[in-house]
C-alpha cells in the first residue's frame, strides 16, 4: 500500500461516500485507519462535512489508528445533529479512560434530542459516577419534567443519581 500514490485519504473518503455495501466499508475503513497516521489533520478538517455513514466509519478510523486522535474528534462531535453520530461518539467515550473532557462530552449527549442517546449517555455517566452530572439529572428526575420523561429514561436517570451519589 505505501507504493501507491497519491493522497490516499481524500480518495478513501470519497469512496465512504458511495453505496459501497458493508464489506467496502470496513476494507475502506481499515485503511483510512492506516493512512490516517500519515496525515492526520486532513481527516480532522474534513470528518464534519461529511454524511452521517460517512462521519461514523471516518471516526471509529481515526480512533483505530490513534485513541487520542479519535477521542479529539469524537467530543467534537458531541452535538452532532444525527442521532447515530451521537452513538458512535458515545462508544468512542465509553472506551475512553475517563478525563473530565470524557465527562463533560457525556453531559452533552444527555441533552440529545435522542431518546437513546440521552439513555445511553446517563447510563455511562452513572457507571463513571460523574459528579458534574449530579445537579442537572436531578433537576429532570424532580422537575416538572419528570411527568414526560418516557420510563426508560426516568429508570436510566434514578439509576445514575444513585451511582453518583453513591461515589461521592
Amino acid at each position: 500500500l505505501g507504493l501507491v500514490s497519491g493522497l490516499h485519504l481524500k480518495h478513501l473518503v470519497d469512496v465512504l461516500e458511495q453505496n459501497i455495501g458493508v464489506g467496502g466499508q470496513r476494507v475502506a475503513t481499515r485503511l483510512i485507519a492506516h493512512f490516517a497516521q500519515e496525515n492526520p489533520t486532513y481527516l480532522r478538517g474534513r470528518i464534519h462535512g461529511l454524511p452521517p455513514n460517512s462521519i461514523k466509519l471516518v471516526l471509529r478510523a481515526v480512533h483505530l489508528s490513534d485513541s487520542s486522535a479519535g477521542l479529539e474528534a469524537a467530543t467534537s462531535l458531541c452535538q452532532h445533529g444525527d442521532s447515530d453520530v451521537q452513538m458512535e461518539v458515545l462508544s468512542i467515550l465509553k472506551e475512553a479512560r475517563y478525563s473530565g473532557r470524557v465527562g463533560l462530552s457525556l453531559v452533552k449527549l444527555a441533552s440529545s434530542p435522542t431518546e437513546r442517546v440521552r439513555i445511553a449517555a446517563v447510563e455511562e455517566l452513572g457507571r463513571i459516577r460523574e459528579t458534574r452530572a449530579f445537579d442537572g439529572l436531578l433537576e429532570a428526575w424532580s422537575g416538572r419534567a419528570f411527568q414526560d420523561l418516557p420510563k426508560p429514561e426516568a429508570i436510566a436517570i434514578g439509576t445514575a443519581l444513585a451511582r453518583i451519589d453513591a461515589g461521592k
